[in-house]
């Protein structure tokens, strides 16, 4: 295979409306597709497949175009696996990579094509079935292949991962195990990339796989869409790896391995929603999920928005990466396999580009055959054109067998001689005999397979960790769900709940005979800082259990619970002790990974919205924060209106949402409590709001400001990755709590440390507006115009640089460009102009930085174009951006555009601000942390804090030393005066 093979396929209708492709498989790797009712220049478009499988036409297709429906042959899973499925089964028996990436809209069938079915909460999904099944996609066949085909001396194993913006979920962790995704990123012996720290998983059978789909995609973070109801909210990627004897050459095992790379949708971030269906019985019996609208709560759909801009972003790359490679191929100056520097900014690219160039690689990209999608299928099919041209350098993998091994097969492969000869001198041979060789030789295969899964020193020390780890959570009263026994179950227990199913059914809490206490002195010590000595305890008698309020403030299904209030408690009930959140059950009321928690969290949140409001009342310092961000919000459409008069008001922050405030403003109080405690008080955390409205629409929301108090370097981060960022802190500070409990040493990772995890975002850092009505007349740019003022993304809005930039005429002779009075002369002639960004001067040093823009397409839909990430350190990036862009027919669409009402366009700058460590480790032997988390409180209060900052900068300015330094010493002075106290 010299390129990469493309397949699309169209999922099935959901939506009354016109057809949007006609769709044919001309011959057998051959196939077409022509898009209809659609008034883009280009139509046509050949691939390898052109898969219909929209069979429900009949319900929903215009009576116009149902002569195209009833003249395409309908694809079937059955049909997907007969075209590629041997292919990919002897590409990786042969000892081959094989990438499988499917690409698409959300809800367009990607997940359906590669895997079939796969909600954990439907019955019918694929690895609910031991046998073979009719909805099965192409995976789970593959995998049903090859334990079939399994030969002594296989080893099957398995990883599977989540990218979530910035971070790596491993999917296969008990523990639920999440870090930022460059860390442990390294190419394997065999030059294929791989994260090392994910934990491979041995499969022995059919039900070993099986069984580890089920725990872990219950894991992945899903959302309802109104594109998709089971929406992936980030890119999956798994990986099946084979070990094989060479059959010629027994001292080599041939490596084979199938990534498997389910990707986010494609669509705008500005396009989703957070959704609400409902389920509804077709004519023909078949159910199908209807949507209802959007969800009432717009929270959601904004944490939605924040993700779907890094999705997009990362997307964006890898079509950047494949149109690039795509021009170079065809201007024949890239040779099979060779690759192109850059394009490592986000995971996706960092991940797979080297990896695929050296597979055998399929693109599945999916579609929707309604017409309403057009812009989205144009763009799919875009992205498929340019990837068909890449060529690839297939490289095949090998491994030596060990001398164990070797040995072992020696003596398989005589044992299956003599039992082969025995047979053969049935006359002669004793039952007895027969019966003894083939215990010999079922003796054989059992050693040589556990000779084979044998991980080596790497496998036993990871075992050893994870084995450390287990007990000590136990020590905390906490049982690692998915190592539970079964009578564990026979009993009354609490297991921990998450709106983020990642973090959920992590944790068992056993409920004893008699009393179990909960809180930072008890029996049950959950992980959350936020449960106190003396939180409260369970008293259970037989299969009754009764929850008696303490110290720490605690609800019950809704209800608070006061000190010394006594509680019944019913299976299904949840109960939150602070920040943590449990469930209740028991014999016949099992937590499953099938249980809903959807109405669970609506009460859970409603009861943490009431005590935001009553907290705003009692804490004058949440009032300051929210009576300084409206004077904020007022002055700046004050500003903005004053600037001008006419600009759109979509573009001025007006309001904000108060509760997302006080949600923020206790997650700034958890950082300061973790940070403080882990030595890195440099840090100063502050709410602000983001004043520019993205192209998307998005306008008004909340962000975090973070400061490095020494560097001044600051970054923005929403709440969603300002939550996750503290979630992987919190995880880190109880692995350092639990090994200070534990007398055992530990060193947080220098990826964890709050310094990196913070700084190491790509954020919108600035805009700047251009009015650019003068492209219709067909000018350039004055020089006075090509430095666009920037600034900053938040309040409050200060100045943050320049952007050079300039718009050219790019027709192909200077005398098609029409002479323009009036820009309705434009109406239905075509315009093109280069656009070019040359550099920017900031007032921050930035490690890596872009610039990304929205502008009408060559189909008049509006796209997001982003240039080339700089990946110099610096305060002056050059990008070197040029982009000829073309529309074949001006609509008035594109006039509005351009000329804006006095809005202009906006340039927006993203950048990742530089950063250093600090020299002192955050770790057990750091005496600042292990009295912070071994002996008293996190964090001092803020008056301290405020005084003990000032007698720093005080002391500086006598002594010339670095704050940071003076600090470091006088906070260890002060753990050593605690200690011998």
């Amino acid at each position: 295979m010299a390129q990469i093979q493309v397949a699309v396929r169209s999922r099935p209708w959901t939506r009354e409306d016109r057809l949007g492709v006609d769709m044919q498989q001309v011959k057998p790797e051959e196939g077409s597709i022509e898009l209809l009712n659609s008034d883009y220049s280009t139509k046509f478009f050949s691939f390898n497949y052109s898969w219909w499988t929209a069979f429900n036409w009949k319900h929903y297709c215009d009576a116009k175009d149902r002569g195209y429906c009833e003249n395409m042959s309908v694809v079937s899973q059955d049909d997907v696996y007969g075209s590629v499925g041997a292919k990919i089964k002897k590409d990786l028996y042969d000892g081959n990579a094989v990438v499988l990436f499917a690409y698409g809209l959300s809800g367009s069938g990607k997940t359906y094509t590669v895997f079939g079915t796969d909600d954990v909460k439907n019955k019918n999904s694929w690895f609910y079935h031991e046998t073979p099944h009719s909805s099965w996609g192409i995976l789970p066949r593959l995998a049903w292949d090859i334990f079939q085909d399994r030969k002594d001396g296989w080893k099957v194993t398995m990883k599977y991962f989540q990218n979530v913006v910035e971070t790596v979920r491993d999917l296969a962790s008990p523990q639920a195990t999440e870090k930022v995704y460059k860390e442990g990123m390294r190419k394997d012996q065999d030059g294929f990339m791989d994260i090392q720290w994910c934990q491979s998983t041995v499969l022995n059978s059919w039900g070993d796989l099986r069984k580890a789909f089920i725990a872990a995609n219950a894991r992945k973070a899903i959302a309802p869409t109104q594109f998709n109801p089971q929406s992936t909210r980030g890119h999956c990627i798994m990986t099946i790896e084979v070990l094989m004897p060479d059959e010629q050459d027994p001292s080599i095992k041939k490596r084979g391995r199938v990534y498997v790379c389910d990707l986010a949708g494609t669509e705008p971030a500005g396009d989703i929603y957070f959704a609400n269906y409902e389920s509804v019985q077709m004519d023909d019996g078949t159910t199908e999920q209807k949507l209802v609208g959007p969800h009432q709560d717009q929270a959601k759909t904004k944490e939605l928005r924040a993700q779907g801009k890094k999705i997009n972003l990362s997307l964006s790359e890898m079509a950047m990466f494949f149109m690039k490679m795509a021009e170079l191929t065809r201007a024949k100056k890239l040779k099979p396999g060779a690759s192109i520097p850059g394009n490592n900014t986000y995971f996706l690219c960092k991940y797979l580009k080297d990896t695929m160039l050296q597979a055998k690689t399929y693109l599945l990209c999916a579609v929707r055959p309604e017409a309403a999608y057009l812009k989205y299928t144009f763009s799919t099919l875009g992205f498929a054109r340019n990837a068909s041209c890449v060529r690839l350098n297939p490289k095949k993998a090998t491994t030596a067998a060990s001398a164990a091994e070797r040995r072992l097969m020696a003596e398989l492969e005589k044992y299956k001689k003599m039992v082969a000869e025995l047979r053969a001198a049935a006359s002669s041979a004793s039952p007895e005999e027969v019966a003894k060789l083939q215990a010999q030789l079922l003796e054989s295969q059992t050693a040589l397979q556990s000779a084979v899964n044998d991980g080596g020193e790497e496998a036993a020390a990871r075992a050893a960790e994870q084995k450390k780890k287990e007990e000590q959570y136990r020590q905390r009263g906490i049982t690692l769900f998915e190592n539970v026994s079964p009578d564990q179950l026979d009993a009354p227990y609490l297991v921990n709940i998450d709106e983020d199913e990642f973090r959920s059914r992590r944790f068992l809490y056993a409920l004893r005979e008699g009393s179990t206490a909960f809180g930072a002195d008890g029996d049950c010590r959950p992980p959350s800082f936020s449960v106190v000595a003396g939180h409260c305890r369970i008293e259970r008698e037989g299969l009754a259990c009764t929850l008696v309020g303490g110290q720490g403030k605690t609800w019950v299904a809704g209800k608070q619970v006061d000190e010394g209030e006594r509680v019944r408690l019913e299976w299904g009930n949840w109960v939150k002790m602070g920040k943590e959140c449990l469930m209740y059950h028991g014999p016949g009321h099992a937590c499953t990974v099938e249980t809903d928690l959807t109405e669970v969290f609506r009460d859970v949140n409603k009861c943490t919205k009431l005590q935001e409001a009553a907290e705003k009342v009692t804490r004058p310092g949440m009032m300051n924060v929210l009576n300084r961000l409206r004077e904020q919000s007022a002055e700046i459409a004050d500003a903005e209106t004053a600037q001008s008069p006419h600009r759109n008001a979509a573009k001025t922050v007006a309001s904000f949402d108060e509760h997302e405030v006080l949600r923020v403003l206790q997650l700034i109080k958890d950082a300061r409590e973790v940070c403080c405690a882990f030595d890195r008080s440099v840090l100063k955390f502050e709410v602000v709001l983001s004043r520019v409205a993205n192209s998307e629409g998005e306008h008004g929301r909340v962000l975090v400001s973070v400061l490095h108090e020494s560097t001044k370097q600051v970054c923005y981060l929403n709440e969603s990755e300002f939550t996750r960022t503290l979630q992987m802190l919190q995880d880190e500070k109880l692995q350092v709590v639990m090994a200070l409990e534990a007398h055992e040493a530990y060193t947080v990772p220098d990826a964890h440390d709050p310094v990196a995890l913070f700084f190491d975002h790509t954020f919108h850092y600035a805009s700047g507006t251009h009015l650019c009505e003068y492209v219709g007349y067909g000018f350039d740019t004055e020089d006075e115009d090509k430095d666009v003022r920037l600034n900053a993304s938040a309040s409050p809005y200060h100045d943050c640089g320049v952007l050079n930039m300039e718009w050219v005429p790019a027709m192909e002779n200077f005398s098609d460009q029409p002479d323009v009075e009036d820009l309705s002369q434009l109406l239905g002639r075509p315009w093109q102009f280069k656009l070019r960004i040359k550099n920017a001067a900031l007032k921050v040093r930035a490690s890596q930085s872009y610039v990304s823009y929205v502008f009408p397409n060559e189909s008049g839909d509006l796209e997001r174009f982003a240039t080339d990430v700089c990946g110099l350190p610096t305060m002056t990036p050059e990008f070197h951006y040029e982009h000829v862009h073309y529309i074949p027919k001006v609509t008035q669409a594109f006039l509005d555009f351009i000329s804006g009402d006095g809005n202009g366009m906006d340039f927006d700058v993203y950048a990742s601000a530089t950063y250093a460590l600090p020299e002192s480790k955050i770790s057990t032997a750091n005496s600042v942390v292990s009295n912070a988390l071994g002996r008293g409180p996190a964090a001092p209060s803020e008056d301290y804090r405020a005084a003990f900052d000032r007698a720093v900068a005080e002391l500086s300015k006598a002594t010339g030393e670095e704050p940071s330094l003076l600090k470091q010493r006088l906070l260890e002075a002060r753990a050593r005066d605690a200690a011998v106290s």
